[in-house]
């Protein structure tokens, strides 16, 4: 939502939510210091999925819903007309 209020570019407005992924996958796979980020037992097992799904799924549909979204499918040679 912030990205959007930024610049009128999906692609532009989406680069604070790949950053969060980004930053989510690696404390996935690296740990700093061999310390255990994601880690635990009972719903702290499911912590990588719980944050990208309350985390990433909101920001991917308010980008999904922007007017610009749809833009880059109706580009040059494309039979489909732009919204």
């Amino acid at each position: 939502w912030v990205g959007l209020q930024w610049t009128s570019v999906p692609r532009l407005a989406a680069v604070p939510l790949w950053t969060w992924l980004a930053t989510v996958l690696l404390f996935t796979v690296m740990t700093p210091g061999d310390d255990i980020v994601f880690g635990g037992t009972g719903i702290m097992e499911f912590g990588p999925v719980l944050l990208v799904a309350l985390g990433a799924l909101p920001g991917a549909w308010v980008l999904m819903r922007h007017p610009g979204a749809g833009e880059r499918f109706a580009g040059a040679g494309s039979s489909r007309p732009a919204r």
